[in-house]
């Protein structure tokens, strides 16, 4: 019995660890409109189970001959652990640098592009991860087969309850909960990749269990607070990663890492960069309206919401001529009208130089009547068009970085 409920404990623990994060990756592809991507995290872990019994077994059978069963668990736990962190690090730093432009790719329902290679293998590692491990020692006869499956479903229905409940919740509070929970998980996979390396020397007998290595930081391991099956201990560990008994050097990785990756986040959205976003859709109607409109200029507005231009209206040149543009008012009107109804703002005007660069000249600078406006300039005088976009500060044009979304 006791046997019994230690692999329900063990395999629920773990399970739920490895779901809680892929959960939170699988909703996070979702609302950022990855919804493709979806797929290679089911991939990674139906490949991860696979490969957790193809490896588990054979690990069996060497442990079989040499009988190093725990060696062989701990190394692999260790290998791949340190695996899956290098993995989960490289994309929290893509999701601290792209944090900004998440809510307007979600907003304009564009796709961020994401490496499904990556993807893949975050899932694959984090199950393998424990997968080899609780197989071996299933197979040695450590748990029995029905604790496993029984601690595996639970920690399953748990992370599906936990994926419909947050099926609502806006992009912004997934986008913190994911990179809160994998920094965390990040750190703990380090100092515990660690752990697992200095156990498997001490039972090859590389170092002895009274090396400086192996000294603990401290060891509260019999208490309610013991990261295995402790009361607190084990909900303290699948939340927060908390170990009871690290050695230093694992203790230091650990919060090395989570304290660093929080300084970074944090440092990132002090000094984030003010980017305009451009949905294609405009840039692509801009640069049509501009072709059409040739020999002369063709001019227009651009509308949206805070740093975000979606929409687009065309005017007619009154001009009509290839040097200068001019708005119709009664037109000006009817747009500032519709812009208001929609609920958003004119962010700038736009015209095209068929035969100049995009810069914008004396006679433009002198027609930007509204300083607080953009004013982009599509030139076709090359063969690719070129699109740039400028803002007066006091009365000298500033090119203003812009992101197609």
């Amino acid at each position: 019995m006791q046997n019994l409920f230690s692999g329900i404990i063990v395999s629920f623990r773990e399970g739920l660890e490895a779901f809680l994060i892929l959960i939170l990756i699988f909703r996070f592809l979702e609302k950022t409109n990855n919804k493709h991507l979806t797929r290679e995290v089911i991939y990674g872990f139906v490949s991860s189970i696979l490969f957790s019994l193809f490896l588990g077994f054979f690990l069996f059978i060497i442990n079989l001959q040499v009988k190093r069963i725990d060696e062989f668990g701990k190394f692999w736990e260790s290998l791949a652990s340190l695996v899956a962190v290098s993995l989960i690090i490289s994309f929290i730093r893509w999701m601290i640098n792209h944090g900004s432009e998440i809510k307007k790719y979600v907003e304009n329902k564009a796709s961020l592009h994401l490496s499904p290679g990556g993807i893949f293998l975050v899932s694959f590692f984090l199950v393998a991860r424990e997968g080899v491990e609780i197989v071996l020692f299933s197979f040695a006869g450590q748990y029995h087969w029905l604790s496993i499956f029984i601690g595996i479903l639970l920690a399953l229905f748990l992370s599906v309850a936990v994926y419909f409940s947050i099926m609502k919740v806006k992009i912004e509070t997934i986008l913190a909960i994911t990179l809160v929970y994998l920094i965390i998980q990040a750190g703990y996979l380090a100092g515990y990749g660690v752990h697992e390396m200095l156990a498997s020397l001490k039972t090859l007998h590389l170092i002895d269990k009274h090396h400086p290595l192996l000294i603990k930081v401290f060891d509260l391991s019999s208490t309610i607070l013991d990261h295995k099956q402790g009361l607190f201990g084990l909900p303290l560990n699948i939340l927060l990663g908390w170990y009871s008994k690290p050695e230093w050097l694992q203790f230091i990785l650990h919060y090395t890492i989570v304290f660093s990756l929080f300084g970074y986040w944090f440092f990132k959205s002090k000094n984030k960069e003010n980017i305009l976003f451009l949905s294609k859709d405009v840039y692509n109607k801009i640069i049509q309206h501009a072709r059409r409109d040739l020999p002369l200029e063709a001019c227009g507005y651009m509308a949206g919401k805070e740093n975000t231009i979606t929409e687009v209206f065309e005017m007619t040149n009154i001009d009509k001529s290839s040097e200068h543009f001019s708005f119709d008012p009664k037109e000006q009107f009817d747009v500032h009208k519709k812009v208001r109804n929609m609920g958003l703002k004119i962010i700038g005007v736009y015209h095209s130089h068929p035969s100049t660069p995009a810069r914008m000249s004396e006679e433009d600078r002198k027609l930007a009547y509204d300083k607080s406006l953009l004013y982009a300039i599509v030139s076709l005088s090359t063969r690719k068009p070129i699109f740039k976009i400028f803002r007066l500060e006091e009365e000298t044009p500033k090119e203003e970085k812009y992101k197609l979304i």
